[in-house]
């Protein structure tokens, strides 16, 4: 069951469209160790699921232009895109979650540090810089280079000295933020894969 009140946040890499053999376009995009090939409404939906705070924010934004499209089903490519790790709810609760488990996050931006009592981080692909709270902060220094979202988790329990329910509320909240001003990257990287390839 598909839970719409939830946010949800694309995962892995888009690579654009590619040449394909018919009339019709195809679009990749690249997650973990895969690559799948999306139509080009698939990747629109995709692409632009993270700029609506929930999935049935976004699903009355889609319905609203294709209304003139007959048997459109916008839960049939969410389950689709669902099935193949390239979306997810933002929600996790318990260190089994498979997602917790299996996604892997890369840190962008850089840290100015503490300045007149304000966490500076700036993001050189967009020329911005952000203001952070301290826990903001904290949450996005956890994501070190590439790591699983458990390592965070874990990174913030140890830094911070707090049980695993604080630092998943505090991931939960902040974790998504940073996502959504791209300052984390997310892709879904089975951790048994990983182990095979160290």
């Amino acid at each position: 069951m598909i839970n719409k009140d939830l946010s949800y946040v694309r995962v892995g890499r888009g690579l654009g469209e590619f040449p394909a053999d018919n009339e019709s376009k195809m679009f990749v995009v690249a997650n973990g160790f895969q690559e799948f090939e999306l139509s080009q409404f698939e990747y629109t939906v995709w692409e632009q699921i993270h700029r609506y705070e929930t999935l049935a924010a976004w699903e009355s934004a889609i319905l609203q232009k294709v209304k003139n499209i007959p048997n459109f089903d916008f839960s049939k490519i969410v389950r689709r895109l669902i099935e193949r790790n390239l979306i997810m709810p933002w929600s996790f609760s318990d260190m089994q979650d498979k997602n917790l488990i299996n996604l892997q996050v890369t840190r962008y931006g850089y840290a100015h540090g503490l300045i007149n009592e304000e966490y500076l981080i700036g993001d050189s692909n967009a020329n911005k810089t952000f203001v952070f709270t301290k826990d903001q902060y904290d949450v996005w220094n956890a994501a070190a280079g590439k790591v699983m979202l458990l390592e965070v988790i874990d990174t913030l329990m140890d830094q911070r000295g707090i049980n695993f329910e604080t630092a998943i509320s505090l991931f939960n909240i902040h974790g998504l933020k940073l996502y959504k001003l791209t300052l984390w990257g997310l892709e879904y990287v089975n951790a048994d894969q990983l182990e095979v390839q160290a």
